[in-house]
């Protein structure tokens, strides 16, 4: 076994350790700051998520077909992008309603990695990253003011008219099958 693949096992056993402690490290401190208001030194909380950040992607790019390091990589890399935007006074945007921010990040981080692990855009990554998309802008439209409507009553009166839609969909697919005659009833 050469230098180099020897220098890629160790550094990809270390990762074992580091991945999953960069996420408890970046999870503890957004819950901190989120939740209570704790304000950490400038620029410490964006510099964390983009060296996390990058190392997954590194670890992505060296180990192929590692879609969850694509995922956490860019996921982490938006965050602290984002992060160092507020920092630096470019976005005033309160911590505490940045979460549907994370909802949208969080769609878009996965069609990199389903077009990494499949090599083309899947139902299996592409459905959720629309849905966590959608939800994401319609939360944060709420939450920043820019719909000045609460959302319990805009859930209240459009989403049954949303779902009627969906519900006549299912009823024509379930009742409308071709090729196939409908039941009726035998007389003896």
């Amino acid at each position: 076994m050469g230098t180099r693949d020897l220098i890629k096992r160790y550094f990809l056993r270390l990762t074992a350790v580091i991945l999953p402690a960069g996420t408890l490290i970046v999870t503890v401190l957004a819950t901190l700051m989120m939740v209570f208001g704790y304000r950490f030194t400038p620029f410490v909380m964006p510099v964390v998520c983009l060296v996390f950040g990058y190392f997954s992607l590194y670890v992505a790019v060296l180990e192929k077909r590692r879609a969850r390091f694509y995922f956490s990589g860019s996921f982490l890399v938006m965050i602290g992008l984002l992060l160092l935007l507020i920092d630096y006074g470019f976005l005033e945007l309160k911590l505490q309603k940045l979460w549907p921010v994370l909802v949208l990040f969080s769609g878009i981080a996965l069609l990199p990695a389903g077009i990494n692990r499949y090599h083309r855009a899947h139902p299996v990554y592409l459905v959720p990253a629309v849905t966590f998309m959608g939800l994401g802008t319609v939360f944060f439209l709420f939450t920043s003011d820019v719909i000045t409507v609460p959302l319990r009553s805009f859930a209240v009166w459009w989403l049954p008219l949303a779902l009627l839609p969906v519900i006549g969909v299912f009823l024509s697919s379930y009742f409308y099958r071709p090729g196939k005659a409908p039941p009726h009833d035998e007389q003896s």
